[in-house]
């Protein structure tokens, strides 16, 4: 019989953690890495009889990510954010898929929804993201946003309809915007160190802007009415102060005026 470990990493998520973990039920372990919360997150953890442990808080959960399922013991991870949960049957799903196989992908992509003030968006849902992986076959760069190595072979986990996993993607805007802040931070410090990426005022004007058209016309974010909107000028922002503190660090380093 596979085996199937949920993997989570934490900081402060005490508002959204339960609904995660509940969501794991059917896995046969849960490992909950954490960066010393200092609210209920660890107690929440408890409750549901996770694996607690530690990482050093570095801002953001990309560098750990590879200690995190070092911890797990499971023949594959299936790895949430504390902002996530997945449907009821995705792990049985997971299990059925695995053990039907004599061959076995070491990768499998599921089927991924955001919601934004409790409402899944028709636009951003993605039909194959990196999420479950055979032990030992996935390595995680410790940059922000960085994509998954893999390996091995990955699947498709075509069971859209009963195996997907939802990520509340903005449940208080003003709360949405802080992290982002903090990740297009992260985003200079460590994508663009070193001279690797130079500041362009052409990226400045003309990134924000394709990124609001993919996700408003393109990704037909119309369809969700404000909230399609809103999102776009939200994804839109992200490249605009990434880039805007890029152009900060350079002139604070005298590069430009």
């Amino acid at each position: 019989m596979v085996t199937i470990s949920g993997v989570i990493n934490t900081y402060n998520n005490d508002a959204t953690l339960e609904r995660c973990l509940a969501s794991l039920k059917d896995c046969d372990e849960i490992v909950v890495c954490d960066m010393h919360s200092t609210d209920k997150t660890i107690e929440i953890a408890e409750k549901y009889g996770a694996k607690v442990v530690y990482h050093e808080n570095v801002g953001h959960c990309d560098p750990a990510r590879n200690f995190a399922l070092s911890n797990a013991t499971s023949d594959y991870s299936l790895i949430l954010d504390a902002d996530e949960y997945a449907s009821e049957g995705l792990v049985k799903t997971l299990k059925e898929f695995i053990g039907s196989q004599e061959n076995p992908p070491e990768g499998i992509r599921i089927y991924y929804k955001n919601a934004i003030l409790g409402k899944v968006l028709k636009s951003y849902s993605k039909k194959g993201i990196l999420r479950c992986y055979k032990k030992g076959c996935v390595n995680y760069p410790p940059i922000i946003h960085s994509a998954p190595v893999v390996s091995g072979r990955e699947e498709f986990l075509n069971q859209g309809k009963v195996a997907n996993i939802t990520h509340d993607m903005v449940t208080d805007i003003t709360e949405h915007q802080a992290k982002w802040n903090q990740y297009t931070a992260y985003e200079v410090k460590e994508k663009f160190a070193n001279g690797r990426r130079k500041f362009k005022l052409s990226a400045l004007v003309f990134r924000p802007l394709g990124e609001f058209i993919k996700l408003y016309f393109l990704k037909q974010g119309f369809r969700d009415g404000i909230r399609g909107y809103i999102f776009a000028i939200i994804g839109a922002n992200y490249k605009f102060m990434a880039l805007a503190k890029l152009w900060e660090k350079e002139v604070k380093e005298g590069k430009r005026e």
